[in-house]
């Protein structure tokens, strides 16, 4: 019977940088860049200042960089941070139509990889393996439809993308990578997306989100104590024991952690976010979009909208009245208000416009209805499909479809496009030309020699 733990476990240790096919490495580097412009622009939301002032309480060794401010803190703090504040805007990017693997891989890669003085080659190694992994552990213990609608989460399995990524960076051994990975699946947080305020029934929305700082800091500590040589469960992954029902799972695919390994690519069918919103209102969203590029200004002629959807984007998303910027991630009454008022979440959102009446307005037009096929769609084949209808006072109807969600690989966002969010995103940190800088130094990564020294390039300026 394959151990399945220390099968991954030997491929993490055996993997290097040469091993990377060059698409593999770009896409590495997109999602470094996408990430740190999270990273560093959610740094303004208020829970993410508490955040930070929190841990500014706690002092300790200068080891790792807080990307948003360009203070160092202790490695497992500043991968706490980090992490929460990559997920914070909504901005960052996805898997399918779940999770948001980048969160808890990028963050503490950055941070260890600065504490160990590590290469621009070690860190995309690390990366590559981090998202790899966690996306097939995730799929691995991907629950029925039944499960998922009463416990499911995210964060749970991302505790060990950080653990693989880290272990990587810390150079551990096959055995040292298994203890790691014990130990960050009896530290992961629970499986809470059913609980962190989604529904209308349960606003406000948590401001820890997905707790994807937990799972980060976790991970983290989980390699550093395995690189001590503290022993942890080596088989966390396997048996009818395993890490699958622990995370809340009904049901293991463990076909899904090794299959096509090193052949196939997982990572490669990431998402990008064209707006700081939940995944699940994009296509909607681009909808709303095109009818407003196609039709202009409609606002003052709409006497309804329909929106038909999948059953999550009912179930999550049908809230109309948000009241903070993170409840109004997850209100598509709201986006799809923004959009058709020309004030798209691509530019961020804004506590201005919690407040305009005209948007409210619009909001209260807005109704979701769930499109069985379109669920069908989303159970077998995580497409996010979306169908817009705006009935005008004058009788006439306008509608819009939409199957592939921009950024998704099959309807791709452009590498422009990516440095130009970055761009705007920290653009309240840091210079044009720094930023410009920034984004050619992490396309040029491999040549770093020492990460430490490249962050301190970007904070002296």
């Amino acid at each position: 019977m394959t151990n399945y733990t220390s099968y991954i476990a030997e491929y993490i240790a055996d993997t290097i940088y040469e091993d990377l096919s060059p698409e593999v490495i770009m896409r590495v580097k997109l999602y470094i860049i996408d990430n740190l412009s999270n990273m560093i622009g959610g740094g303004e939301l208020e829970p993410a200042k508490i955040i930070q002032d929190i841990f500014n309480q706690y002092g300790g060794e200068n080891q790792a960089t807080v990307f948003s401010n360009g203070k160092k803190i202790p490695a497992p703090h500043a991968a706490y941070i980090n992490s929460f504040l990559s997920n914070m805007l909504d901005f960052d990017d996805t898997y399918k139509s779940f999770a948001h693997p980048g969160a808890t891989v990028i963050p503490p890669s950055w941070a260890i990889a600065e504490k160990e003085q590590k290469t621009g080659k070690d860190l995309i190694t690390a990366v590559a393996l981090g998202y790899e992994l966690s996306i097939r552990i995730g799929l691995s213990i991907y629950p029925s439809p039944n499960r998922r609608d009463k416990v499911w989460g995210f964060a749970t399995w991302q505790t060990l993308g950080t653990a693989i990524s880290t272990s990587k960076l810390l150079n551990l051994n096959k055995i040292q990578i298994c203890d790691a990975l014990g130990i960050a699946g009896m530290s992961a947080p629970l499986p809470a997306v059913r609980k962190l305020g989604m529904e209308p029934t349960e606003r406000p929305f948590t401001w820890i989100k997905n707790n994807y700082g937990w799972s980060a800091m976790s991970g983290v500590f989980a390699s550093e104590l395995a690189s001590k040589k503290i022993i942890g469960n080596r088989s966390i992954l396997d048996g009818e024991n395993g890490f699958w029902i622990m995370a809340g799972s009904d049901q293991v695919d463990f076909k899904a952690l090794t299959s096509n390994l090193g052949v196939k690519n997982l990572l490669e069918e990431v998402s990008f976010k064209p707006y700081a919103a939940c995944r699940w209102s994009h296509s909607a969203i681009d909808a709303a979009n095109k009818i407003r590029y196609k039709h202009g200004d409609l606002t003052n002629k709409i006497k309804s909208i329909n929106i038909s959807t999948f059953k999550e984007a009912k179930r999550s998303l049908s809230e109309s009245h948000p009241k903070n910027i993170i409840d109004a991630q997850f209100s598509l009454p709201y986006l799809i208000s923004l959009e058709l008022y020309n004030k798209s979440a691509a530019h961020g959102l804004s506590e201005s416009d919690l407040y305009n009446s005209d948007i409210i307005y619009l909001s209260n037009l807005v109704y979701l209805t769930v499109d069985e096929k379109f669920e069908y769609q989303f159970i077998t084949q995580d497409k996010m499909v979306s169908q817009i209808e705006i009935t005008l006072n004058s009788g006439k109807t306008i509608s819009q479809y939409v199957d592939y969600p921009k950024g998704d690989p099959k309807n791709p966002i452009t590498k422009t496009e990516i440095e130009q969010k970055f761009i705007n995103l920290v653009s309240s940190k840091f210079s044009e030309q720094l930023s410009e800088q920034i984004i050619e130094d992490i396309l040029n990564l491999e040549e770093i020699n020492n990460i430490s020294n490249l962050i301190e390039s970007w904070y002296e300026q």
